[in-house]
């Protein structure tokens, strides 16, 4: 398998092609969340890994395309978040179903607060041009796709309703969310807001 390997203080430190390629993602998500996008180097990254530029480039041409494996990591992370929240609640009852549906706005948002810098390059068109972007085959979310239709099976909304809510439902998150991070809605409004997001859909009582 083909391998690179650096010299590192003295000593050398080996990957396996693909090895390093992860090595450097998880490096730069790390340096992300810390400084922001705009003060990531490739450079640097490679450093902290512990190896040169040189080999950081073989495998990203450029600071914007490692920006993007780091943009499609952060929308995996996310999509986890919210996956593991939902997946705590047992689906198969209309109580279920509203309690599911609350508990991946939740998450969305918390993942938000807690992530800024992660969130922002995530939704920015850094994620568009990477191929590792996370998607099914219909561009859809499996876990808001089973929180939906556990909704109309249980009659929490109407089929009408259903039909293209995983935008709907993505994009108001994404804009509360958004307020949120830029402090034009405070953390303590987001439950308020929530329980408005569920009215509009029809969730609630």
């Amino acid at each position: 398998m083909r391998t690179v390997t650096e010299a590192v203080d003295g000593g050398s430190r080996s990957y396996h092609h693909g090895d390093l390629r992860s090595a450097l993602v998880g490096a730069a998500v790390a340096r992300v969340e810390e400084v922001g996008a705009e003060n990531l180097s490739l450079r640097a990254v490679a450093a902290q890994v512990g190896v040169s530029p040189s080999a950081a480039y073989h495998h990203f041409a450029d600071k914007d395309a490692l920006l993007g494996e780091v943009a499609a990591e952060g929308l995996q992370r996310l999509v986890i978040a919210v996956s593991a929240q939902v997946a705590e609640i047992p689906a198969g009852s209309l109580e279920a179903a509203r309690m599911r549906f609350r508990a991946a706005g939740e998450a969305y948002v918390a993942f938000a607060l807690s992530h800024p810098q992660l969130f922002r390059v995530a939704f920015s068109p850094y994620c568009l041009d990477s191929p590792s972007t996370p998607k099914s085959d219909d561009g859809s979310v499996p876990v808001l796709t089973e929180l939906l239709n556990d909704l109309v099976a249980t009659g929490g909304i109407h089929p009408r309703v259903r039909e293209d809510s995983e935008d709907v439902f993505v994009a108001t998150l994404h804009g509360l969310a958004t307020l949120a991070l830029q402090g034009m809605i405070s953390a303590e409004r987001v439950p308020e807001l929530l329980t408005k997001i569920e009215q509009m859909f029809g969730v609630t009582n």
